[in-house]
């Protein structure tokens, strides 16, 4: 009996193991909130974002599911939401910190967007971090409808899209180049379709001087912005059809390494053998 118990205790430990600390969604504002304060769901602070000049609220819903979205009009000085920051220590605070969290491995960015007529030349923001360093980045649409992502002085562009419109856009970074060989992808949901754009882009981004609707003030996006999501991981595409159906994308199990497979195997064949002792005692 002492040999099962230590054999079960091992299985356990390893499976602990195994376990680990798990991928995550770490920032989200689904939008829903009335108000000028908007609650960041993930972190567990009480600290919320802040709607800056004209933001209206309770809108109709851009996410499948979701109670509501936002809507900004181009003014001057610009309408957004200031989105705070992540610091290194995992606590979510209003405004820009001077210490932040940096994504320098996999991540993905995602939000909902319908974009109005565009009244300007140049870029419409839909959600940014602020740029007084490196990792500095924006995701939004230029006035010729395709879609960007700029890592500081480094754009790539996506597909482009249509006034008046509900999609779901996601960047992702993946170390591994997955997409073809190519580190970067920006991808975009029209409702039926994915449309996916790759590049090589190796950098990270900032988590610090978030903004939703703008970047800096300024290049705001005119429309509506719903749900906006940040990972420290790449989404799958499981993941992203999970979103648009409006669950909450599932982690994928842990497959474990082959010295664990070994030792499982161990114990099982332990196990099996204290039985057959028994039966033939």
């Amino acid at each position: 009996m002492a040999r099962t118990l230590t054999i079960l205790t091992m299985c356990a430990m390893v499976l602990a193991a195994g376990a680990g600390a798990q991928a995550a969604m770490v920032l989200h504002w689904k939008l829903d909130d009335t108000g000028t304060t908007f609650k960041e769901e993930v972190s567990g602070n009480t600290t919320n974002a802040v709607a800056v000049n004209t933001v209206t609220t309770g809108q109709p819903p851009l996410a499948l599911g979701g109670g509501s979205s936002i809507a900004l009009t181009e003014t001057s000085p610009g309408s957004y939401i200031d989105a705070g920051t992540l610091r290194s220590d995992g606590t979510y605070v209003a405004g820009s910190d001077a210490s932040y969290r940096v994504l320098s491995g996999n991540y993905t960015v995602v939000a909902w967007t319908n974009q109005d007529t565009y009244s300007r030349y140049g870029d419409h923001i839909v959600v940014s971090s602020d740029w007084n360093s490196s990792n500095g980045w924006m995701l939004g649409v230029r006035s010729d409808k395709r879609t960007l992502f700029d890592f500081g002085n480094t754009r790539m562009y996506g597909s482009s899209i249509s006034e008046d419109t509900d999609y779901l856009i996601a960047v992702l970074f993946d170390s591994a180049g997955p997409f073809g060989g190519l580190r970067n992808r920006i991808a975009v949901w029209d409702g039926s379709t994915w449309t996916n754009t790759d590049a090589d882009i190796n950098r990270g981004i900032r988590l610090q001087g978030l903004e939703i609707g703008s970047f800096g003030g300024d290049r705001q996006m005119t429309g509506n912005v719903d749900d906006v999501r940040i990972y420290d991981h790449t989404l799958s595409l499981d993941e992203l059809d999970a979103l648009v159906r409006q669950q909450e994308p599932q982690e994928p199990p842990d497959v474990p390494e082959p010295a664990t497979m070994a030792l499982l195997g161990l114990a099982a064949t332990g196990l099996g053998g204290y039985v057959r002792r028994r039966r033939t005692a």
